[in-house]
């Protein structure tokens, strides 16, 4: 919340752009691609109180509107691409906030983010200065790359329970298209694993019989 404008906007060090006209493009896009599925990830909320709250999650429900996988009439399990397509969802919505808590959007215990601490940079004033004409993408992003893809192949996607350690099954990064938009491929691939383990499981189940 920038004041005294009192409006949104997206930040990161600094004040970026004011957030209505990024997700009208959002909304022009998901209408476009009807086979698209965006997760937006809302993480942190600098000088907001409760009333800015309960204004962004109203501007977000009217934003997307039918479009939400809604969390109150659905379980992260079953979100699949196929079932949301065929349903006409398109976006699922994280909040981790409480302050204003609204039945279609998704809580942090619902979407845990385990991330590779050792691969996430976020420059300081001092790292800043002296590469003022430079970019992030130059100066940080490409190195991050170089090791988040091998901490990505470790990885194991699939479904997990309530006490069990949470699987990565969404990725995220600030530059997807580095080396060719090798992101894209490595993440595209794990689900080979999941496949896998389907195979796995159904040459390992006995065979039973049905009983008239």
């Amino acid at each position: 919340m920038k004041r005294p404008e009192n409006k949104f906007y997206f930040v990161h060090g600094l004040f970026c752009e004011e957030i209505a006209e990024p997700l009208d493009q959002l909304k022009d896009f998901l209408r476009t691609h009807p086979r698209e599925f965006v997760v937006l990830d809302c993480q942190h909320f600098y000088l907001f109180n409760p009333t800015d709250h309960c204004v962004l999650s109203a501007e977000l429900n009217r934003i997307f509107d039918k479009k939400i996988y809604s969390r109150d009439i659905n379980q992260l399990k079953d979100c699949t691409l196929e079932s949301a397509t065929r349903n006409g969802k398109q976006i699922l919505i994280v909040y981790r906030s409480d302050a204003c808590v609204n039945d279609r959007f998704w809580l942090s215990q619902d979407w845990p983010t385990p991330w590779p601490n050792e691969c996430v940079l976020t420059p300081s004033v001092r790292f800043i200065v002296p590469r003022f004409m430079s970019s992030l993408r130059a100066t940080c992003a490409k190195e991050v790359d170089r090791k988040l893809m091998d901490w990505i192949r470790q990885q194991v996607p699939g479904p997990f329970g309530p006490d069990e350690k949470p699987k990565s099954n969404v990725f995220l990064a600030d530059f997807v298209d580095i080396q060719d938009s090798n992101f894209c491929r490595v993440v595209v691939e794990l689900n080979k694993k999941i496949l896998d383990q389907g195979s796995t499981s159904a040459q390992s189940s006995p065979s039973r019989k049905s009983v008239d």
